[in-house]
């Protein structure tokens, strides 16, 4: 595992965000920086981290949409067990009672995006590709039913689209 990468895509305040990931994992707040960006200039939450910070934890809405990304290396990946990065996404969403989205493994596809509801439950999900410029994940259905997002209406797949690398 090389790191973590999702966004939180329901309104979580990223302050709210590095208490759960300490709470949850048990990183050291002292090892979790948060960063605001506004008109381009990152502003420290809290205080900085010496060195390189364990988690990274940023809203930029120029660059996410009104989103708060995730990042996390090595060292959160040594401190997690090497928890697979759906697994760190679902107990992070049960906790803050959030939505999040991340890249779907072995994807051929840009629309193939993994979406975790709410309860940690998870699925893959087809985005409008065209909106994701704008930072927009526009969900225009599911592969399989995801429990804790019942209200997103599970697709067939057209015929010969295989959304995966083989």
């Amino acid at each position: 595992m090389n790191g973590y990468s999702f966004q939180l895509v329901n309104g979580v305040r990223p302050e709210e965000v590095a208490s759960a990931t300490s709470t949850v994992f048990g990183v050291p707040a002292s090892s979790i920086e948060v960063l605001e960006w506004r008109q381009g200039k990152a502003h420290v939450v809290g205080s900085r981290v010496e060195g390189m910070p364990a988690v990274l934890i940023q809203r930029d809405p120029d660059r996410h949409g009104d989103y708060v990304a995730f990042d996390a290396g090595e060292e959160f990946a040594s401190a997690v067990g090497g928890l697979p990065e759906v697994t760190v996404a679902s107990r992070l969403c049960a906790a803050l009672r959030a939505r999040a989205v991340l890249a779907a493994p072995n994807a051929a596809s840009a629309a193939l995006w993994i979406l975790v509801a709410e309860d940690g439950s998870s699925g893959e999900v087809l985005v409008d590709v065209d909106d994701l410029d704008d930072g927009v994940f526009a969900i225009t259905g599911g592969l399989t039913e995801i429990k804790g997002a019942p209200e997103i209406p599970v697709i067939e797949l057209p015929e010969g689209f295989n959304p995966y690398r083989t």
